[in-house]
């Protein structure tokens, strides 16, 4: 059920970040993932999300799961060797990862789309920490 959902959210995501925004809304749901969950969830999201991308913007099929796992992965990798509490280190990662990215898919490397991409960053993480808390809570009020 679980992969369903993800794939609907990443399918969407990319419909909507390609037709009204312009960004990748798949990339910053991606860096979330990883910033929150185990690496398993995290490579999924990003190779599901780098298909569908892919498949939706017209692209090579497989750059974009590259580039979102490269992503993915340096934030595994060098992520949680630092205080994931702190704001700071959220927006390094965060700009990190979009460059990682954004190299990597071969797209325009500005100031300005790399700061959306970062703030995109930020905002999905508080997102997909309220959801996860409030699931978690939910789930421990039932059990008692």
């Amino acid at each position: 059920m679980s992969i369903f959902i993800v794939g609907l959210t990443v399918l969407f995501l990319a419909i909507l970040g390609k037709s009204a925004f312009g960004l990748s809304l798949v990339m910053p749901l991606t860096l979330a993932i990883s910033f929150q969950l185990d690496a398993r969830k995290s490579f999924f999201t990003a190779f599901v999300g780098g298909l569908v991308l892919s498949l939706v913007e017209g692209s090579p099929l497989g750059r974009e799961s590259l580039a979102l796992l490269c992503a993915a992965g340096f934030l595994h990798a060098y992520g949680r060797r630092f205080s994931s509490k702190h704001w700071f280190f959220f927006v390094v990662f965060a700009v990190l990862g979009s460059l990682i990215y954004l190299g990597i898919a071969g797209r325009r490397i500005g100031f300005w789309v790399v700061a959306s991409e970062a703030l995109l960053v930020v905002m999905f993480l508080f997102a997909v920490r309220g959801i996860r808390e409030r699931l978690f809570s939910d789930a421990i009020t039932l059990k008692v």
